[in-house]
């Protein structure tokens, strides 16, 4: 799966997560910056649906940390 990842704001140490399932990522702890996109290359450990990944997709980042 691609990932495309936005912001309106600067977000620092910006990571993705599957609830449940182990996964590898193309890149993780991310620094995203407003008006520009990063796309992530996602693999699942076991095989889901585009509909599952989106239920169990987080994207979380340092303000998450606190």
């Amino acid at each position: 799966f691609t990932v495309t990842l936005k912001t309106k704001q600067v977000a620092m140490w910006v990571w993705l997560e599957l609830d449940g399932v182990d996964a590898n990522c193309s890149d993780n702890f991310l620094h995203l910056r407003p008006g520009r996109t990063l796309t992530v290359t996602v693999t699942p450990a076991k095989t889901l649906s585009s509909g599952e990944l989106r239920k169990r997709l987080r994207v979380r980042s340092l303000v998450d940390t606190y």
